[in-house]
């Protein structure tokens, strides 16, 4: 109830009953009000209530009394939310400060800051949240916390976006990292950045890590991505290392895997033995492709120098013809050792990625000086010979690994309707 109500002093805002002009009001609007009601209006005044300025008290407040605090006409938010209709509106994410009244946040006549504040807008945030630790000089603050603009993301009143955003995670960072948008959503899109979970990186509001890391390195692309396994046999330097970024852009690229660039560039910066710039005459294709994963995995593998599979197993993968005639022909004992015993897995300068030339690549394992050797061929020059032009370097039919299709008379070992003794 108002005070003079309750003292019976009607006639302190009231002509007396005698009067000309019985029970008028003795002054108009503010005037009337402030008589009683010291309300100090500073010079540096920001931001004035709009019903105050205008001297129209009445619009907030019962003369007489009321059921509300500062006999306002209603119930805090009700009042407020009469006239700022689009505060009322319901929506999924409430400012919860709201429920105990505008207040909270507003002064409800003048302010020294801007929106009748009660103090500047990230002190007044900070009266509930805990934004950033002002004394850690290790801190990285996000500009606009930076410069205490908590409502440059968020919406301080309530929104329908995740922690009162103003708009969607994506669109909210967007608006100020306009040019990283193009240079972020890119053919191959790390998948964070795709959802528009910034956040699933990156601290929103300060860290002790370079562009607000929530981590650095492998610790944060742990985060998401698979972990060590603790039996691997061999792990990529660059991954043990936590060096994520000398192979990917976290955020898009042109490139499968968000690689920096295709798999030729980016394996070749540490493996510039391997570059297609030598004069090697023969490539094995998926090498030459830049398909360097087809056969290595690129962070951590059960086999040594990252190989996908053991050495025949991995090139039986592609080579699956071979792998159907193992099953039931007669196999060339390196064949079922491993085939590098005979190939080069990415370049070479003789035919097929032979480790070298024909015979002398045979002679590693054949006798070629030998007595026997000489008799079943003939006694040719084993340097003049190339071997697989009789026998197959893999499977055969036949024990001595002979070609399927062979000249009769070879066949039937009979050399000397041909060649002289």
């Amino acid at each position: 109830m108002h005070q003079p109500i309750a003292e019976g002093e009607c006639s302190s805002c009231h002509q007396k009953p005698t009067d000309k002009d019985p029970f008028a009001l003795i002054a108009e609007g503010s005037e009337l009000c402030l008589d009683c009601h010291e309300i100090e209006i500073p010079a540096e005044t920001v931001s004035q209530h709009v019903p105050f300025d205008q001297g129209e008290c009445l619009g907030c407040h019962n003369p007489h009394g009321s059921d509300s605090p500062g006999m306002l006409r209603y119930e805090e938010s009700t009042l407020c939310t009469a006239c700022h209709l689009d505060l009322g509106a319901k929506v999924n994410v409430p400012h919860e400060a709201m429920e105990d009244g505008c207040q909270q946040c507003h002064v409800p006549h003048v302010s020294n800051f801007p929106s009748l504040l009660r103090n500047e807008q990230q002190a007044t945030c900070a009266n509930c949240h805990e934004i950033a630790d002002a004394d850690d000089a290790k801190q990285q603050l996000h500009e606009p916390v930076a410069a205490g603009e908590c409502a440059g993301c968020h919406n301080p009143h309530g929104s329908n976006y995740a922690n009162m955003l103003i708009g969607d995670q994506a669109s909210v960072c967007f608006s100020c990292h306009v040019d990283s948008k193009q240079q972020f959503l890119q053919p191959y899109t790390h998948t964070p950045v795709a959802r528009g979970f910034c956040s699933g990186c990156h601290e929103p509001h300060a860290s002790k890590q370079p562009a607000l890391l929530k981590q650095t390195g492998k610790a944060l692309c742990s985060l998401c991505h698979e972990s060590d396994k603790k039996n691997s046999v061999s792990k990529h330097e660059p991954y043990s290392d936590g060096e994520c970024l000398v192979c990917h852009n976290p955020h898009g690229s042109s490139f499968l895997g968000v690689l920096n660039g295709n798999q030729t560039e980016v394996c070749g910066q540490c493996h510039e033995d391997l570059t297609a710039s030598s004069d090697a005459k023969v490539r094995h294709e998926p090498f030459a492709d830049g398909r360097c994963s087809a056969c290595h995995n690129p962070h951590m593998a059960q086999m040594e120098t990252l190989l996908r599979a053991s050495g025949t197993d991995l090139c039986l993968s592609c080579h699956e013809g071979l792998r159907e005639r193992m099953k039931t022909e007669q196999v060339h004992h390196p064949v079922r050792e491993d085939c590098q015993n005979c190939h080069l897995p990415h370049q070479g300068q003789h035919e097929a990625l032979l480790s070298s030339e024909q015979s002398a690549l045979c002679g590693d394992c054949h006798e070629l000086d030998s007595v026997t050797f000489a008799d079943n061929h003939l006694k040719i020059n084993p340097e003049l010979m190339t071997c697989g032009k009789c026998h197959a370097p893999h499977t055969s039919d036949d024990p001595k690994l002979f070609r399927k299709n062979a000249h009769a008379p070879f066949v039937s070992r009979s050399c000397n309707k041909c060649h002289l003794d």
